[in-house]
């Protein structure tokens, strides 16, 4: 698995603090039509705060990523690292899908003319 360069991080953390905004980076990588990877840093502005979430499988490693990593993690047994990292910004999907990709999705209210 291939993790952002440090640097990427550390101007990630800077702008966060500097706008005092939650800020998330989110990859992941499929293979065959399932995850292969899943990974989020998460930023929490000024605070300083903020968690990183690996996805092992059936569960989520998280960790508080101010701690060294070396440190033990705390395993989340269930869920889906892009939900974890969203539940920071306040969004809630229902169910685990974004309305706007179901099929009963009332796309008249936004059509453009």
């Amino acid at each position: 698995m291939h993790y952002p360069p440090a640097a990427v991080l550390r101007l990630l953390s800077w702008l966060s603090a500097e706008t005092d905004s939650v800020l998330s980076l989110y990859c992941v990588g499929y293979w065959g039509g399932e995850v292969d990877y899943a990974y989020s840093w998460v930023f929490e502005g000024r605070s300083g705060a903020g968690k990183v979430y690996i996805d092992a499988g059936d569960e989520v490693l998280v960790w508080d990523r101010r701690v060294p990593s070396d440190h033990p993690r705390e395993l989340i047994q269930s869920g889906y690292v892009l939900l974890h990292t969203l539940d920071h910004h306040g969004v809630y999907l229902d169910g685990g899908y974004f309305d706007a990709h179901r099929r009963g999705f009332d796309w008249q209210p936004y059509r453009v003319d």
